[in-house]
């Protein structure tokens, strides 16, 4: 079993994609300074990188974020229920169709999405130097 392990190991490890320096350029530029893609998809769904995100107000730590979140008042676009679950089944896995078809009451607000971030410094700093050894 543990020759098993290791061979899956190795095998994963040595097919795993090359970061190049290149690639690392383009962090904080193109891409986030975690390594996602700045832009969003072409078809609107996914809106592109919004830069850090932060809580609204007077907020401090030791407070509940989410009474200082600025999306706290946006409404869902849609609710998914069992009444409408085949009309967005593309858009959920099978195991979410069958919770909302088997559980009474069971629904699933659907609010727009935002793409907001922040890492303290460091970790984008170690993020770029820890891809860079990884090449």
């Amino acid at each position: 079993m543990k020759v098993i392990a290791l061979v899956v190991s190795v095998v994963s490890s040595a097919s795993a994609w090359p970061v190049t320096p290149a690639d690392v350029a383009k962090l904080g530029k193109e891409l986030t300074a975690a390594g996602a893609e700045k832009d969003g998809s072409k078809d609107g769904q996914i809106p592109a990188f919004g830069g850090e995100s932060k809580p609204a107000g007077s907020w401090t730590f030791g407070k509940s974020r989410e009474d200082f979140w600025k999306y706290k008042d946006e409404k869902p676009l849609y609710v998914i229920d069992a009444s409408n679950v085949d009309k967005y089944a593309d858009k959920l896995t099978p195991g979410q169709i069958e919770m909302i078809k088997q559980v009474k009451g069971y629904t699933m607000p659907v609010y727009p999405s935002h793409r907001e971030c922040g890492i303290p410094q460091n970790v984008a700093d170690n993020t770029k130097e820890g891809a860079l050894k990884s090449s």
